[in-house]
């Protein structure tokens, strides 16, 4: 968290609301350190010079990044993981695709989207691995 906090500027806040469970999910913790890194930095870009929050939520297999940035239209909705594509001119559109291609390694089940409550949201669902007794 506190590494996170430090991509973030002056204006916007990081909080987490973590679970406290450890359900069983095998990864790749550098792997999934990057695509906590992009995610929070696709955030920050949302968001702009503008104030805002980015939450950074877990549940039981389950992990959640939410802004209130300026939001994803539905134009660019169904893009957003294809290569090369994005909506920043200095940007080459390779950081999603990255996450993709790093959760799909996880068998992760992923969605990024903006709500009717114009919040957006990055929500990844992992495979839960059987314990062996």
């Amino acid at each position: 968290m506190r590494f996170l906090s430090e991509i973030c500027p002056a204006g916007i806040s990081l909080t987490a609301d973590l679970d406290s469970s450890e359900p069983t999910v095998a990864l790749d913790r550098m792997l999934i350190h990057r695509v906590l890194v992009n995610a929070v930095k696709n955030s920050v870009e949302s968001i702009g010079a503008a104030a805002g929050h980015i939450v950074l939520r877990t549940a039981p297999c389950t992990l959640e990044i939410i802004d209130d940035g300026k939001g994803i239209s539905e134009e660019n909705a169904h893009r957003l993981f294809t290569p090369f594509f994005s909506t920043k001119h200095t940007d080459r559109g390779l950081g999603l695709m990255l996450i993709s291609d790093i959760l799909r390694r996880h068998r992760a089940n992923f969605s990024l989207a903006t709500g009717p409550d114009r919040l957006t949201r990055f929500s990844v669902t992992f495979p839960q691995t059987p314990v062996n007794k």
